[in-house]
């Protein structure tokens, strides 16, 4: 039983005629006179009538035309879904993020999955840079959002896409020689003594600020941390 079948009989019980439900479909009366009676053997019932006046379900053919009705729809409802998963409008989406990335980029982007007619579901992991590769590697994540380019073993089997810049800010005293000045460079922070957000060996911030005081590996030595 092909899907034509079910809509040779659903265009029949609507016309209740073989010549207007053949002209519906764009085929020749003979062809459909033939897919009806061949359905018929098939299902082995009579699903229509066929009078003077013109052709009519049965019981059976009610019964039957119910479900083919609902398996069409189905069919046309997985040509939709199948569309749209391929475009990723719809699916599950495991994502790896580090703190920050809460305040951007991913409200942002989160907030494209509540566009009319789109579904979708997530599952949100906070984690450190070096355990959202493992992740990424180990299949329990699709996504990770880190800071830099992913490190550790295994990091070159993965791809990098950057979706955002990061501002590192210096805050200092009214009275200290920076006050004023618009920027600064690491060079010139390299010579001060820092109190840094967070731990100074943490895996996520710590590496990430090793990575930013490349040129000065001495810089935060003697960084206090934030209590």
């Amino acid at each position: 039983m092909e899907a034509r079948h079910l809509r040779y009989a659903q265009a029949l019980a609507e016309h209740r005629h073989f010549g207007r439900a053949a002209a519906a479909l764009g085929i020749a009366q003979p062809p459909l006179s033939s897919q009806i009676a061949a359905l018929e053997r098939e299902v082995g019932e009579r699903l229509f009538d066929r009078t003077p006046k013109g052709v009519f379900p049965t019981a059976a053919g009610t019964a039957f035309l119910a479900r083919a009705r609902s398996a069409l729809d189905e069919m046309g409802g997985a040509v939709v879904d199948a569309g749209r998963a391929a475009r990723g409008e719809t699916g599950r989406l495991r994502l790896g993020f580090i703190g920050s990335a809460l305040l951007a980029p991913l409200p942002g982007c989160s907030a494209g999955s509540s566009a009319p007619g789109r579904t979708s579901g997530s599952r949100h992991s906070r984690r450190e840079p070096r355990r959202g590769v493992a992740g990424l590697l180990a299949g329990e994540l699709d996504v990770a959002v880190g800071r830099g380019a992913p490190r550790g073993p295994g990091a070159e089997e993965l791809v990098t896409v950057p979706i955002g810049t990061d501002d590192l800010v210096a805050a200092v005293a009214v009275t200290h020689p920076f006050a004023g000045t618009r920027s600064v460079t690491i060079e010139q922070l390299a010579g001060e003594r820092l109190v840094v957000s967070g731990r100074a060996d943490e895996p996520g911030v710590g590496a990430w600020l090793q990575t930013v005081f490349a040129d000065a590996p001495t810089a935060l030595d003697g960084a206090a941390d934030r209590p």
